[in-house]
């Protein structure tokens, strides 16, 4: 297993990076959601009840342009929804306030302990830009690193993960299943034209920031299940996969294989509900 997550010594654990891609999402909806909330129910007229009409005399038809008169009428009457009001965003480098303030209010609290809180945008962006290369970003990153240290239990000459490991992604997940894919949707739409301006900062060319996102949430949908009792091996003070079919897997395939199969079941689900509602 060549990545940092299984350093007992030297290396901080790998965050969890493939849950930044729904939580880039929370931010946006969380502005969203609480805006809206705010605001009074439109008011709906009540119509009068049409009259019953007499049918007409047998052979006597009645003039079209009434009817077309009285179509009109009744489609002016029906009411519509306000349009709401636009927000003006704030600048990309003073943002953080804001995000934090509606994340933490739309997460009731559950991102308050392993969020980092400050540059919230543009860590969430580099963090999805490389989710969807199948990378884990380890600098700039936009989560702390779960609390409990990776344990692994010795199975003769080889070693295992301990089930009790799954448990460290647990708060992640209830907390963006929490906020919910429809808000998160809503989120990011509105607060894309910031998330955009932050993935231009980086310098790459591959489309839009509403294709890097799709890509990496694709990734994760199409991510193998974890494996079985797949077996470690140590040959140094980091944990590798014994077995190469597992061990040449993209880091996202393996943080997966890490979370356990119940919460990568639940992770796989977050993102194709976040791809239904952004497609």
């Amino acid at each position: 297993m060549s990545d940092n997550e299984y350093s007992r010594d030297k290396s901080r654990p790998i965050l969890p990076v493939a849950l930044a891609v729904i939580a880039v999402l929370v931010i946006v909806g969380a502005v969203y959601w609480l805006l809206q909330r705010g605001q009074p129910e439109p008011e709906v007229a009540v119509l009068p009840s049409a009259p019953v009409a007499e049918a007409p005399a047998p052979g006597i038809s009645e003039p079209e342009s009434e009817v077309g008169m009285s179509e009109e009428m009744e489609e002016s009457a029906i009411p519509t929804e306000p349009t709401p009001p636009p927000v003006k965003l704030p600048p990309l480098d003073r943002s953080d306030a804001d995000v934090i303030d509606f994340l933490l209010d739309a997460s009731d609290g559950g991102f308050q302990e392993w969020l980092i809180q400050e540059h919230l945008i543009r860590k969430f962006v580099r963090a999805i830009n490389a989710l969807e290369e199948g990378k884990l970003v380890s600098q700039y990153r936009p989560f702390h690193d779960p609390q409990t240290p990776f344990t692994a239990t010795a199975n003769g000459e080889a070693w295992q993960i301990n089930t009790e490991n799954y448990g460290r992604y647990t708060p992640y997940l209830e907390s963006l299943e929490q906020v919910g894919p429809e808000r998160l949707a809503n989120i990011y739409e509105r607060y894309y034209p910031l998330l955009q301006q932050a993935y231009e900062e980086l310098g790459v060319k591959k489309g839009d920031f509403k294709e890097v996102t799709i890509g990496a949430l694709t990734r994760i949908t199409k991510a193998p299940m974890p494996p079985q009792d797949a077996t470690l091996a140590r040959p140094s003070v980091t944990y590798r996969f014994s077995a190469a079919e597992f061990e040449q897997r993209s880091p996202v395939e393996k943080l997966l294989f890490r979370m356990g199969p119940e919460n990568s079941q639940r992770l796989k689900k977050l993102a194709e509900d976040m791809l239904t509602e952004l497609q």
